[in-house]
């Protein structure tokens, strides 16, 4: 029998016997999931799981994937939990994509009509890095073909996959794709039956010359999206976008339109449709660095549905506060405009700020933005999504990193639209006191609260997940 054969049977046994010893080998759930939450060990089986993402469904039930090597590939594992934080399905996962050759780094999406979810990862049972898909059922169950859609399949490599529900019973891929020898962006729509509605094997985002990088991805509210990456084709890095159409076509000229005309670079830009065929783009931006890149500011701009930019040629400053202002995420406000949140080192150690930026460009909270957690130590990577007029903000934190340990842990902050805060003090813990943290994944949909990520110390990464609900009355 082939070792990789072998393997997978181990495997088969070990999750039987895992499932025969049940919940009294797991480590038990703690907290209140109506208070501070419940946590959740996801998956801590043998060699290491990695890079979960989740889907938090309308019911308050909720699908996390990750990519796993317990069977010596890598492969694509899930796990469905229940309204008050319970796994429904065997202990430590089910395979959702376990092939010969490796299945990792997946992206999901809500299916709002079957009850589940939709998975995107890359593949490589061709010998490349390849992109395939699947719709599951609730219960796990692949819909499409077994083995999963092909939605990007040829010679070169692909990377940085990322999806989007397309509000239309599909979803919306883009990624990083090196046919033409440079790294260019592509992507493709999925209709509801597994069906590729763009052109075979991607329909392109940009081709310009030499690389593109990091496509991030929001609908545009008309039935396309806008997609926004970083251009490295000149000395200077530059934050592009561009809008496709439902069909897939380039609406904003075959290389897209730049987002600022400013000298400097812009990198790391974060897209939020605006619901009318526009978006807004934040960015960091380093017009007035000396190249000791000690003093990074945040931009934004308001690109209308014809590709124009509509808070001037430059953009509008969001943050330009003493020190550097970076790794900007942002979510809707529902009205045109967003929330961002961003990394800010204006008192020396990295701090969670935010800002609300209006549709028309105006701000509506305090100059240069509000702080949101500036507890001793730094906090890190902030995540941010709006639920009912209320953000919420989750970030690493190190607020107890000694001179010999790095304590990396996870708070939150919830914050009404003026931006009152709603948790007291420096945010509530969500992890403390385990080991390292990284790849922070959250949600928040009708008063549930879903973080997800992945905790590694001297051994393997296991995943994570920390569920709470704060309003029990949402429509």
């Amino acid at each position: 029998m082939p070792d990789h054969a072998v393997q997978r049977v181990a495997a088969c046994c070990a999750a039987i016997l895992w499932w025969i010893a049940g919940a009294a080998t797991a480590e038990p759930r703690g907290g209140d999931i109506d208070g501070k939450g419940v946590h959740v060990v996801v998956s801590a089986a043998a060699d290491g799981q990695e890079f979960p993402v989740a889907v938090l469904k309308a019911n308050g039930e909720s699908f996390i994937v990750w990519h796993d090597f317990r069977a010596g590939d890598r492969d694509i594992y899930g796990q469905r939990f229940d309204a008050s934080g319970a796994p429904l399905w065997q202990p430590n996962g089910k395979p959702l994509c376990a092939l010969d050759g490796s299945q990792g780094w997946p992206d999901v999406a809500d299916d709002p009509n079957g009850g589940g979810f939709f998975v995107a990862w890359g593949d490589s049972r061709n010998g490349s890095q390849d992109i395939y898909a699947q719709r599951f059922s609730a219960n796990g169950e692949p819909l499409w073909e077994p083995t999963g859609v092909p939605i990007a399949v040829h010679a070169t490599g692909k990377d940085d996959l990322t999806i989007i529900a397309d509000g239309e019973g599909g979803f919306i891929a883009a990624w990083e794709d090196w046919r033409s020898g440079d790294q260019d962006i592509y992507g493709q729509r999925v209709a509801s039956t597994g069906k590729p509605l763009w052109a075979p094997n991607g329909s392109p985002v940009c081709t310009a010359p030499a690389h593109q990088y990091d496509p991030m991805i929001d609908l545009d509210g008309t039935g396309g999206c806008v997609v926004t990456w970083w251009d490295v084709s000149s000395p200077e890095w530059h934050a592009m976008a561009q809008r496709m159409s439902p069909s897939g076509e380039r609406l904003w000229g075959p290389e897209g339109t730049r987002i600022s005309l400013s000298a400097g670079s812009q990198a790391g830009p974060f897209v939020v449709g605006d619901g009318g065929g526009g978006a807004l783009v934040f960015w960091t931006d380093y017009r007035d660095d000396d190249g000791t890149y000690s003093n990074i500011d945040l931009y934004g701009q308001h690109v209308a549905p014809d590709g124009s930019r509509q808070w001037g040629h430059l953009g509008m400053p969001i943050s330009t506060a003493p020190g550097n202002q970076q790794n900007a995420v942002g979510a809707s406000d529902g009205k045109g405009g967003a929330v961002v949140s961003w990394v800010d080192t204006r008192d020396v150690f990295d701090d969670i700020y935010g800002q609300h930026v209006l549709h028309d460009g105006s701000m509506a909270w305090e100059a240069d933005g509000k702080h949101v957690c500036t507890a001793e130590g730094r906090q890190r990577d902030p995540r941010i999504v709006i639920d009912r007029g209320t953000v919420v903000v989750a970030w690493h934190d190190f607020r107890r990193e000694t001179d010999d340990e790095t304590q990396q842990d996870i708070y939150l902050q919830r914050l009404d639209l003026s931006g009152s805060r709603l948790e007291p003090g420096e945010g509530i813990e969500v992890r403390v006191g385990a080991d390292q943290s990284s790849w922070l994944r959250l949600h928040a949909r009708r008063g549930v609260l879903l973080a997800a990520w992945m905790e590694s110390g001297t051994g393997d990464s296991d995943v994570h997940a920390w569920i709470r609900r704060v309003a029990t009355d949402a429509p």
